[in-house]
């Protein structure tokens, strides 16, 4: 067992472009469905439009490493730019479809951080199921208020069809998860 993780490791190393992989964000219904039933999740549908005008801050380091618990699937490096999701989201969410840079009354959306975990284990013989759970944090001000502090997390298990293969659109689906939660959140503000 110590070779085979030795084994791997030294894959990875000899060669990155194999091991590194980027969570995959569906955009269309059709290809969320699809990829939902896929990895044995439920797709929720995307929020209707809010009634805040939006403005959203980042920090730049909302985008991360997957953090990778257990050996199954751990050859993979895997990145999830979910600033990218989260500013198509919230756009599609604000009341005119764009974030405005400035709004004297509204909502600002400061996001500080955010954080993925994901643990896969073995279920047979080439296939796997992965318990991810994301985290996003940070604070909403309404109409130059008092900020309140913003925290969702989601945590769901996708299976894993071919050993490792949907993992980043399964990551995808669950970071998309986050997201809508973290959406329904500042709409109570």
């Amino acid at each position: 067992m110590r070779y085979a993780t030795l084994g791997l490791a030294l894959l990875a190393a000899a060669s990155p472009a194999y091991a590194a992989r980027t969570v995959v964000y569906p955009i269309d219904p059709a290809t969320i469905e699809k990829d939902a039933v896929e990895q044995g999740l439920t797709a929720s549908p995307a929020p209707p439009r809010g009634t805040h005008q939006l403005t959203l801050k980042m920090a730049p380091t909302v985008d991360h490493e997957v953090v990778r618990a257990g050996i199954m699937c751990g050859v993979w490096t895997v990145d999830n730019p979910i600033r990218a999701l989260i500013t198509a989201m919230a756009t599609e969410h604000d009341p005119d479809g764009k974030l405005d840079p400035i709004v004297p009354a509204g909502l600002t959306v400061e996001i500080d951080r955010a954080s993925t975990l994901s643990r896969c284990v073995s279920n047979g013989e080439m296939s796997a199921m992965c318990i991810t759970r994301v985290a996003i944090a940070g604070s909403v001000t309404a109409d130059g208020g008092t900020p309140r502090a913003l925290h969702v997390e989601v945590e769901k298990t996708a299976k894993q069809v071919g050993a490792c293969a949907g993992l980043t659109r399964g990551i995808g689906l669950i970071s998309r998860e986050a997201v809508i939660a973290l959406l329904a959140e500042v709409d109570g503000s």
